[in-house]
């Protein structure tokens, strides 16, 4: 990776990654299904990976960090740039 990512891009890439990690949970989800393994999922690496989607998940915990902290990082990095660019204006 030698070019640097607009925002938009980054934005796009974790959504794309969204969706691929809900992929993943559904088919971690469907392969265990009435298994002896259902249990053990839907305890440890289930909570888990739903919980790197976002906030919305219905689990007590939170990890530190989700795709959907990232993106709104990424919209509040453009929107103080863009006051930082308005300031300059007026300064000039």
């Amino acid at each position: 990776m030698s070019t640097k990512l607009t925002s938009e891009e980054r934005i796009e890439l974790l959504e794309e990654a969204r969706e691929q990690l809900q992929e993943a949970i559904d088919k971690i989800e469907e392969a265990v299904y009435e298994t002896r393994l259902e249990d053990r999922a839907e305890a440890y690496i289930l909570p888990s990976l739903k919980m790197c989607l976002g906030n919305d998940h219905g689990y007590l915990g939170s990890q530190p960090c989700n795709i959907d902290s990232m993106i709104e990082s990424i919209e509040n990095e453009d929107e103080d740039e863009d006051e930082d660019d308005e300031l300059d204006g007026e300064l000039n």
